[in-house]
């Protein structure tokens, strides 16, 4: 059997109908090399799904912290359901999220949720965020920092 591009493949049932060809034929090293492909795939979907979600959350979170005149239930209803959402994610798929991506993750989807932030409202902001307050501060509408 000649070499497979396994990228010519549009989803993943193709793939593993060729994967099976492949066994059939006792081409195991293509067999294995679609493996790796699907694989590959599957992590990175994985990884784009949970960078999106954290972006969001990340998002909500600094207009909470940001714009305190705009707070309302919605927002910190959101701010729960992301963070329900990231949650089930990571018991499902830790194994293939590293802690290098999850690093890296975070420095990326806070540059998108800062940058996206001060587009929409037409406004720059000096502010980092902390696994605590993306993950652990309960926001509630009757919230007041001591600093405001």
């Amino acid at each position: 059997m000649k070499s497979i591009n396994w990228s010519n493949y549009t989803d993943e049932y193709a793939i593993m109908r060729q994967m099976q060809k492949c066994f059939e034929e006792k081409a195991y090293t293509e067999a294995e090399k679609g493996l790796k492909f699907l694989l590959h795939d599957f992590i990175t979907s994985e990884q784009t799904q949970y960078l999106i979600l954290l972006q969001k959350l990340m998002f909500y979170v600094i207009g909470w912290k940001t714009i305190p005149e705009n707070r309302n239930l919605e927002w910190a209803q959101s701010i729960w359901d992301l963070r329900t959402e990231i949650e089930i994610f990571l018991e499902n798929s830790d194994e293939y999220l590293t802690h290098l991506f999850l690093q890296s993750a975070w420095n990326e989807a806070f540059a998108y949720a800062k940058d996206k932030f001060e587009f929409e409202n037409d406004t720059k902001i000096n502010l980092e965020l902390t696994h605590e307050e993306v993950f652990e501060f309960n926001y509630k509408l009757n919230y007041r920092a001591k600093d405001e």
